[in-house]
């Protein structure tokens, strides 16, 4: 297979946006482990202190964002105030998968277990008869 020169330009985009999205991910707050299986992605999130209503899944074109957003404790004056109330964090997966089959849990310690099942891979070819 010929190299073309923008998919040289792609796999340099690729290498760079998860070297910033791995900075940004310290920035933001959101930890996430990437764990390729055989027939699914798995992704991890630590979300300490949020509840399932405060977060928002959302993927497209091989994009997965976890937004988690919970009110402000207004009643409270802190001295320090460093947790926050808001973070988001966009995870862009290697392979295509099957949107309609993605599932997501919430455990008690925080930790968000998104399952994104592979898609099929398509079948190339097709298979041609010889008459005799």
């Amino acid at each position: 297979m010929a190299r073309t020169p923008f998919a040289e330009l792609e796999r340099l985009f690729d290498r760079m946006e998860s070297q910033f999205d791995g900075q940004a991910a310290m920035g933001r707050g959101i930890a996430v482990d990437v764990i390729d299986e055989d027939d699914a992605f798995t992704v991890e999130a630590e979300l300490p202190g949020f509840e399932a209503g405060d977060l928002d899944l959302t993927y497209s074109e091989g994009r997965l964002s976890i937004a988690a957003d919970r009110e402000e404790r207004v009643e409270t004056e802190f001295v320090r105030n460093e947790r926050r109330t808001a973070v988001e964090r966009t995870v862009r997966l290697p392979d295509p998968v099957d949107a309609d089959a993605i599932e997501a849990d919430l455990d008690e310690r925080g930790v968000l277990r998104i399952t994104l099942p592979k898609e099929a891979p398509e079948e190339v070819g097709q298979r041609i008869e010889i008459g005799e």
